[in-house]
């Protein structure tokens, strides 16, 4: 579907002389495999291989398609690559989709309620929140940009550190104790031996298998072109504030998201 979808699309737009405005990701940014980067080399508009590692296949196939889409508006046709980033809740009411359990990220907020634990050492890790809501109205105003520009990063210029998701799951009952690494590490292992509870703490199996292996880390993305443009057309990012961030997270548990311990 990411990949062979859209080249169908290309071939419909060609045909018709329509514009195709591709949704793609900024994890096409890939990984950084044994130091082959600078620790601080991050995804530019500019830029769509550079060498990273492509090795997951959801990242694989949205990279394929990009280069696809780019190919084709080389060659005459009208085109454009949105990527998008940590798609999130409403800014407007905190409602999510419905089928939160696809979400990443969400897979790993309740991989931490399951557990009750959560690592000290990743406190004061960044996270970004691009509401829904906000990014669909990115898209609308990058996709009527007219010019030569044809790739955007359409995500939040605001970061929040995880200890601000931990404490507002805490007010609102969502318990979750911050913990040795060491004892986190003992209770996620203890976890993944029980094969029922492979569901519960699935986001947090990436963190098991990275454990014994720190070669490989994400590369970030820079959106400060695409933050000007926005901002030109009227555009500013919602900060995600503790309202934000209580009333998504009461969103979930009204869902019943986070039920279920081990």
């Amino acid at each position: 579907m990411n990949y062979q979808g859209v080249l169908n699309l290309i071939q419909l737009c060609k045909k018709t002389g329509r514009e195709l405005i591709q949704i793609s990701t900024v994890s096409i940014a890939g990984e950084n495999v044994g130091g082959k980067f600078p620790q601080e080399k991050k995804l530019y508009e500019s830029e769509l291989y550079f060498g990273q590692s492509l090795s997951n296949k959801y990242i694989d196939t949205k990279f394929r398609a990009e280069k696809a889409v780019l190919e084709a508006a080389a060659q005459g046709m009208k085109g454009k690559v949105i990527r998008v980033g940590n798609l999130m809740s409403r800014v407007s009411d905190g409602e999510f989709q419905i089928n939160s359990v696809t979400n990443g990220f969400m897979r790993t907020l309740r991989g931490y309620v399951a557990l009750g634990r959560f690592p000290v050492s990743m406190l004061d890790m960044p996270t970004e929140f691009s509401p829904i809501d906000a990014t669909a109205e990115a898209i609308v105003k990058l996709s009527a940009v007219s010019g030569e520009f044809t790739v955007f990063h359409a995500y939040s210029s605001y970061l929040i550190q995880m200890a601000d998701v931990i404490e507002q799951m805490n007010e609102l009952g969502i318990l979750v104790e911050t913990v040795s690494d060491e004892e986190f590490r003992q209770t996620l292992f203890a976890a993944l031996e029980d094969e029922e509870n492979n569901e519960l703490i699935s986001g947090l199996i990436a963190y098991a298998s990275s454990d014994a292996d720190h070669s490989a880390v994400y590369i970030d993305a820079d959106n400060s072109f695409t933050a000007k443009a926005l901002y030109r057309l009227g555009f500013k990012w919602p900060m995600p504030d503790r309202v934000y961030l209580k009333n998504a997270l009461k969103a979930l548990e009204t869902l019943g998201f986070f039920d279920g311990r081990l």
